[in-house]
């Protein structure tokens, strides 16, 4: 018998195992902190600190390229959704009835996390910053077309 080539995991379990893990970590590696008992600059100094972003990123790019898998499923059907957002048949149908938008996504996704990964490479904080800025953008205009409902979208 030959294996499936099916994907096994959902939209829902990658976000909450590989995505959103990896792209906090990514975020959260440069910040800058002011509190009244001074400030705090933090970023990656060392061939370790750049070496662990590198395996974030990396991850990240795996889960993005996952991303459009067309039989990749949104999520278990018994998964409980908040009323602002789309149920998973929702999401499954308007990806389905228009899936450019979500390989544009994910393909952002995948392209700006190829663009933080060379700036790991070269260990240059500021290209790293604006494009990380550029993930977190693939991100949300995903979320804003297939997660948020429309009438919740127009308070947010």
């Amino acid at each position: 018998m030959l294996p499936s080539f099916l994907p096994t995991i959902t939209v829902s379990e990658l976000m909450k195992d590989a995505i959103n893990p990896n792209t906090r970590a990514l975020w959260d590696a440069v910040s800058y902190t002011v509190t009244e008992k001074g400030a705090t600059d933090t970023k990656p100094t060392t061939a370790a600190d750049w070496a662990a972003l590198r395996v974030k990123a990396e991850a990240l790019k795996k889960a993005a390229a996952t991303l459009m898998l067309p039989a990749l499923k949104i999520a278990d059907d018994q998964q409980a959704t908040p009323a602002y957002q789309y149920t998973p048949a929702e999401m499954e149908q308007l990806r389905q009835s228009n899936p450019d938008p979500w390989r544009r996504y994910a393909d952002r996704l995948l392209s700006t996390t190829q663009r933080v990964i060379d700036d790991i490479e070269k260990q240059d904080v500021d290209a790293y910053v604006e494009d990380g800025a550029q993930i977190n953008q693939a991100c949300e205009g995903c979320h804003a077309e297939f997660w948020y409902r429309e009438r919740q979208r127009r308070f947010q």
